[in-house]
């Protein structure tokens, strides 16, 4: 039997050595948010507890599905990075970023490199594309224990007010040959 385990909506949230003009965006408004209402939701006490849950549980492959980090905030990615290094290596652990994980412009493209090896495809299903741009490495698919793990990225930034993401139309097309290959070896 192969364990999956998937987490989704971390919403890691950290404003440890921000500064004023990090808010000066539409942080703002997701900080006002998550100060009303979602940090009764997102704490770090139920991550703790979440890491004690998989290393009790021990899982064969556990996938991070979007929103590891709030509002693109430095340290937030300092606390998701440990988090996903306590989950386990890449080979083990897969990353699928969400819109917030790209909240503003530049957010997720200056962190990426931290979690491309979680989120690269294996060695035969690597796109022509993934030596391009942070998103071209999407959709990505990795095959364990003859489950095709397939996933695209929503993570781009967005206007203000809003907190949207989007697959978009090369992902789709590209998702469909793969789900029609995945299907064709059985997986």
């Amino acid at each position: 039997m192969y364990t999956l385990a998937h987490l989704s909506d971390l919403h890691i949230f950290s404003s440890k050595d921000s500064r004023p003009v990090d808010f000066l965006n539409k942080r703002l408004f997701g900080f006002l948010k998550w100060r009303l209402q979602r940090h009764a939701e997102h704490r770090n006490a139920i991550l703790v507890q979440l890491l004690e849950d998989l290393r009790h549980k021990q899982p064969d492959h556990t996938v991070l599905t979007g929103d590891l980090v709030h509002l693109s905030l430095p340290d937030e990615y300092r606390k998701a990075d440990y988090f996903v290094q306590a989950m386990g290596n890449p080979d083990s652990v897969t990353i699928l970023p969400g819109n917030h994980d790209a909240y503003i412009r530049g957010g997720l493209e200056r962190h990426i490199n931290k979690w491309s090896p979680y989120m690269r495809s294996d060695e035969n299903f690597r796109p022509a594309g993934e030596a391009h741009a942070n998103y071209q490495i999407f959709p990505m698919v990795r095959i364990r224990n003859e489950v095709a793990l397939i996933g695209v990225s929503s993570a781009i930034p967005c206007s203000p007010l809003l907190a949207v993401g989007e697959v978009g139309n090369r992902q789709q097309r590209d998702l469909a040959e793969i789900l029609r290959t995945a299907g064709q070896q059985g997986l």
